[in-house]
């Protein structure tokens, strides 16, 4: 599920007019949106840019287990999404701002052919990671979410 989660996050992201606004572009005019922490020595990165990746499962008891018909047609990742910016971290929150209110606002629909969003809960936000040694400003957060997946038996 990891990957349909990052493809679904990547598109979702992409799509988002008001999000790529803000964004650098690579030479191609492509929006600074990457899977992981990207870093890439041989190539300019556009700042701000923004990471996204799923990275374990939560740690909370899933109340689902006990079932054997949801615990195959759940699953419980831990996401998390970072802004990166050269000039402030007021850039890192305006981009984030816009990536959090897609993950958690009103009217949300994580939903796709593959899963639907039973919940999402944003865990941390830190914006006090300056990184030394590239200069950066650097906002991490992370989720945690809940998904039906799709084409799995019903109780």
């Amino acid at each position: 599920m990891s990957r349909e989660l990052q493809t679904w996050m990547g598109t979702a992201f992409r799509a988002n007019t008001q999000l790529v606004k803000l964004l650098g572009k690579n030479t191609d005019g492509i929006s600074a949106i990457f899977p992981y922490h990207h870093r890439d020595e041989d190539e300019r990165i556009p700042y701000p840019h923004l990471t996204f990746a799923r990275f374990n499962n939560t740690s909370e008891t899933d109340p689902f287990q006990g079932v054997p018909e949801f615990a195959i047609s759940m699953d419980n990742p831990r996401m998390a999404v970072c802004v990166w910016s050269k000039n402030s971290v007021d850039e890192c929150w305006k981009v984030y701002r816009i990536v959090d209110t897609m993950l958690r606002g009103p009217g949300v629909n994580m939903s796709n052919q593959y899963f639907g969003a039973y919940r999402c809960a944003r865990t941390t936000v830190r914006d006090d990671l300056f990184d030394e040694e590239l200069k950066l400003y650097h906002l991490h957060s992370e989720y945690k979410v809940w998904l039906q997946l799709s084409g799995t038996p019903q109780p």
